[in-house]
């Protein structure tokens, strides 16, 4: 009795520390991705292998976490508010539909998934991001905004 006691206690911690490690783990990667991103090393349109339509919990808070969280390209992280607007404007005009790179349907599949993740996860889960989701929709979508060019 004793022994499987201790064996259900120790798959307990184990589990829990498995799951820890994920979590930590998920955290570091949205980062590295976050940063990524942000600098330019990493294309927008890499997020293409995401389903949008299948998304988990993990995937969520990865993706949030990725693109709104404290070093994302969401966050104006930037002294001036126009350099951020700029930098928004390059990153997902890259995705505009007025992009020669963007004929493929995967890349029309990627605009609207990440369109509705950031109305849906990330401004409903703040508010004060609005601005920055549209910015970033004006410049998928290939307006004025999505066409200036740096």
């Amino acid at each position: 009795m004793r022994a499987m006691l201790y064996y259900s206690i120790l798959n307990a911690l184990y589990n829990w520390f498995f799951f820890l490690f994920l979590f930590l783990q998920c955290h570091n990667l949205s980062d590295l991705t976050s940063t990524l991103l942000c600098r330019r090393a990493l294309p927008i349109s890499a997020l293409k292998v995401v389903d949008f339509a299948q998304m988990d919990r993990h995937t969520v808070v990865f993706l949030r976490r990725a693109l709104a969280g404290p070093t994302g390209p969401l966050r104006a992280k930037d002294d001036d508010d126009d350099a951020a607007k700029r930098r928004r404007r390059k990153m997902f005009g890259s995705l505009s539909a007025s992009s020669a790179s963007s004929s493929s349907s995967s890349l029309s599949t990627l605009r609207e998934g990440l369109r509705l993740f950031m109305r849906h996860f990330v401004v409903r889960k703040d508010p004060t991001m609005e601005t920055a989701v549209r910015e970033a929709e004006e410049a998928m979508a290939g307006g004025e905004e999505g066409k200036l060019r740096l």
